[in-house]
Order: structure tokens, then C-alpha cells, then sequence
């Protein structure tokens, strides 16, 4: 669910996989949004982007991997755990 409350310039894509248009609408207009600094950094310049850090401490976020039981032993299924588990300093 894509979010856009043009009343308090807040957007959220927190919901959806369209971040993009909340990127979009926010290089455009003044209103604001949350989104890795990484992603953000790598579209700032094209879509005119001003990155602040955020008024609150960074907090711990977990996540959680889900993988069919049935594809268990599926070597690219493995291999797509093992990335995300180095990807997230677990491994």
C-alpha cells in the first residue's frame, strides 16, 4: 500500500514494492519519506533528493527468512539463504 498524505507531506511506501514512486513524489514536491540510506544515496542525485538523518536512534530490525519445506535441498534455493544470511552478518 502505497501512502500519500498530501496534507502532512508524509509519504510511506513501507507497504508495497513500489518505493519508487514515493521516491518520485518526493524529489518532486516537499514532502518526505523513510527509506534506507543506501537506496536513497544511490537515487539522490537523480531524482533531487536532500537526505537527513532521522530525529530518533537507530533501532535493531529483525528479519525473517521464510523457504518452502518441500524446496529444501534446492541448490539456487540454499544458495539465495546463504546470501541473505552473509547479507544480514549472520552466517
Amino acid at each position: 500500500i502505497y501512502q500519500c498524505d498530501w496534507s502532512s507531506d508524509v509519504c510511506s511506501s513501507d507497504l508495497t514494492p513500489h518505493f519508487m514512486a514515493a521516491l518520485a513524489a518526493v524529489g518532486s514536491s516537499d514532502a518526505v519519506t523513510t527509506i534506507s540510506r543506501r537506496l536513497a544515496e544511490r537515487f539522490q542525485s537523480t531524482l533531487k533528493l536532500e537526505l537527513h538523518d532521522p530525529p530518533f536512534k537507530p533501532f535493531h530490525i529483525t528479519t525473517t527468512l521464510v523457504t518452502s519445506s518441500v524446496q529444501a535441498s534446492d541448490p539456487a534455493l540454499l544458495w539465495v539463504v546463504e546470501c541473505v544470511r552473509k547479507a544480514a552478518g549472520t552466517a
